[in-house]
């Protein structure tokens, strides 16, 4: 698994099959500046409403995976 940024885009790898449920419970944190996100097979694209929450959104994201390992 892996969270890496590009301008306001956040990509999420996920699992093989885990995309979707990445997605849901993505959707679930309710994080504020998400324009939306798309889940894919083993994807999840976050597009948020700007470089700088894209960023914040990235790090978040890198916390809450670092707690898994």
């Amino acid at each position: 698994c892996s969270v890496a940024s590009a301008n306001n885009l956040v990509v999420v790898k996920t699992y093989t099959g885990m995309g979707s449920a990445a997605g849901a419970a993505f959707d679930a944190m309710q994080l504020q500046n998400v324009i939306g996100s798309l889940a894919g097979d083993d994807t999840l694209l976050v597009i948020a409403a700007d470089n700088e929450s894209a960023c914040r959104i990235c790090a978040e994201l890198r916390t809450l995976l670092e707690k898994e390992r």
